[in-house]
Order: C-alpha cells, then sequence, then structure tokens
C-alpha cells in the first residue's frame, strides 16, 4: 500500500498547489501551530505569552531587540522545562549554546583571553 507521502513525491504541482489552496482558506493557521506548540512543548497558554511579551515590550529580553517583526522564541530550562522569558532567534540559539557550557568559564574567557597572555609574553621576549 502506498502513503500519501508517495502521492506527493509522484504528483508534486498537484500536491504544491493543493498546499496552497489549503493555507488561503485557512488563514492564521501557522499562529494556531505556534500557539499549540506553546502549550504542548512548554504548558504556556497563548494568553501567558501574549501577557509575557507585553511585559517585556515585545522585545528580546537579552538584546532587546523587537526581533524584525518577527514572533519571539519561548526559552526554557531543559532541565527543567521552566519558561525563562522571551528571545529573539540569534540570542536563544546563543543562549542554547551557552547552556552547555558554564557561562562563568565564557565571561572568564572574554574577560582574559588565553591569545592575549600568549601574545602578551611573545612581544616581551
Amino acid at each position: 500500500m502506498s502513503s500519501g507521502n508517495d502521492w506527493n513525491k509522484r504528483n508534486r504541482d498537484k500536491a504544491t498547489a493543493a498546499t496552497r489552496r489549503w493555507r488561503e482558506r485557512n488563514p492564521g493557521w501557522q499562529q494556531r501551530e505556534r500557539e499549540t506548540a506553546w502549550k504542548r512543548l512548554y504548558g504556556l497558554a497563548p494568553a501567558d505569552f501574549y501577557a509575557l511579551k507585553r511585559e517585556q515590550g515585545a522585545q528580546c529580553a537579552i538584546c532587546e531587540d523587537e526581533n524584525g517583526g518577527k514572533e519571539l522564541d519561548v526559552d526554557h530550562d531543559h532541565a527543567t522545562g521552566r519558561v525563562r522569558g522571551l528571545l529573539c532567534r540569534r540570542c536563544n540559539i546563543v543562549l542554547g549554546m551557552v547552556d552547555r557550557v558554564s557561562i562563568e568559564k565564557v565571561v572568564g574567557y572574554l574577560a582574559h583571553p588565553p591569545a592575549e597572555r600568549f601574545l602578551d609574553l611573545a612581544r616581551e621576549e
């Protein structure tokens, strides 16, 4: 038995046209999908998301950018699942990377880069 996915592959133009028609008949579908994901992934009701967004002035909680009109990402602690705030995509990605490394180590590195110490010693010789 073939799947719908096989049909989509064989009938790419028809599938694309059908998707386009469905999206035109269902305005706001992307926002509804986002709201469903907030609830499913973070236990965050849409009303709570929008209240938090208002509280943050519709800006990223770190860089205070308005995210070019795009929706902010929900930042959460991966260990506890607890929502921390709303971030622009760039800050959310950076914070996700820093979560794996001690923030103190990152700050220490930026304050005292190893190359700076090495290059200063090399210049003294």
